[in-house]
């Protein structure tokens, strides 16, 4: 009997450890846009609508606010979106988003009353920086890989294209302390 227990309590561990590894697992290029919907006095919006439409694809996803004013839309394929937010009494907002591989990007609305004239768009993102979470990154692009001279086509020499990144000439390690970093 206690042979028997003893598998099912090991079954039970293994398949516990298979859900919670399995949604770290995905190997696919996604990101996520998330932010907060507010009104002209800096008051969050509830129940504000939230529409990202991919370029090129029209690929649609939808959410609404939750009470504090928040929204999170999730496993988005890499691309450009447009991102728009409205609320029964306000005009739209849009803004262009481009979102790259694990991108936490943030973006926040503020709007105005319909009674108003104004009407903003933005087309322009803004520089990223990654306010949600402590992580750095960079993505190198198609065309960096083509016309940077890389020695000896080493495509692991890519990495010191990223921020941060630097080269132990007495290691001859990779990381990315700048406190350790080799003069």
């Amino acid at each position: 009997m206690s042979r028997t227990r003893l598998h099912g309590n090991l079954l039970a561990s293994l398949f516990f450890l298979l859900i919670v590894a399995i949604p770290n697992l995905r190997g696919q290029a996604v990101g996520e846009i998330l932010g907060s919907v507010f009104d002209p006095t800096g008051a969050v919006i509830a129940n504000a609508k939230v529409t990202a439409v991919q370029n090129g694809t029209e690929m649609t996803r939808r959410t609404v606010t939750s009470s504090s004013g928040t929204y999170f839309l999730t496993s988005l394929p890499v691309g450009t979106f447009a991102v728009t937010a409205e609320a029964t009494g306000f005009k739209s907002a849009s803004s262009v988003v481009t979102l790259d591989v694990d991108q936490h990007r943030e973006v926040n609305f503020t709007l105005t009353l319909a009674g108003t004239a104004a009407s903003v768009h933005v087309t322009a993102a803004p520089t990223l920086l990654n306010t949600t979470n402590g992580t750095l990154g960079g993505l190198v692009t198609g065309e960096q890989v083509a016309t940077l001279p890389l020695n000896g086509r080493d495509i692991t020499n890519l990495a010191f294209l990223q921020p941060g990144v630097n080269y132990d000439i007495n290691r001859g390690a990779y990381y990315s302390d700048p406190a350790h970093s080799a003069v």
